[in-house]
């Protein structure tokens, strides 16, 4: 069983193109406008009911949008306090890295001009510059322990990957944000997909 931390919807999205794609059971915790201190909430209650094979989080979009250039001190502490949970021994303590489930932060993707333009966001590409620097400072934080980070923007296209609305990915666009889950996370994928 993994575990699917944010995603725009747990019925589309990454997380059912990851299960297709690598036939990983999935336990999906999501919804719409959630951010990392909803993440931190919900892996609080799921990473307690039992060991997971993988663990994706994919947050920090919202604090863009919301925070601005201010989402990376929010973003620091829950990120942080989601890899001690993942990473907590039934002693409530660091376990041995080797015992652990492998984690797959996901940096998220860029949006295209009318994007960063549209409604009331105050989100610029400096405050998606933060958050990546905030989840590449907590994946080195936590060195020897098995966490990786899905570079998203080395896969998604902009242009091509969003939806009408220029703020949430289409289809297209979760089909490359989960090539780059699958890369860094190094699933083996189904035959034939």
């Amino acid at each position: 069983m993994a575990l699917a931390v944010g995603a725009s919807s747990r019925a589309e999205g990454y997380p059912s193109k990851l299960r297709a794609a690598t036939g990983l059971p999935l336990k999906i915790y999501a919804r719409s406008g959630a951010d990392s201190l909803d993440g931190v909430r919900w892996a609080a209650k799921a990473l307690k009911k039992g060991r997971r094979d993988t663990v994706v989080w994919m947050l920090g979009f919202n604090e863009a949008y919301r925070r601005g250039e201010a989402a990376g001190g929010r973003l620091h502490l829950t990120l942080r306090t989601f890899l001690l949970l993942a990473f907590c021994g039934a002693e409530n303590s660091l376990a041995d890295a080797d015992e652990c489930a492998p984690v797959v932060l996901v940096e998220p993707p860029r949006l295209t001009r009318e994007g960063y333009a549209s409604e009331k966001g105050i989100w610029t590409p400096a405050a998606f510059d933060i958050v990546d620097r905030v989840i590449a400072d907590a994946a080195a934080s936590f060195g020897g322990y098995p966490v990786c980070i899905a570079r998203t923007n080395d896969f998604f296209d902009p242009a091509r990957g969003m939806s009408p609305d220029h703020q949430h990915p289409n289809d297209r666009g979760y089909s490359q944000i989960t090539a780059a889950i699958v890369a860094a996370g190094k699933f083996r994928l189904q035959t034939g997909t």
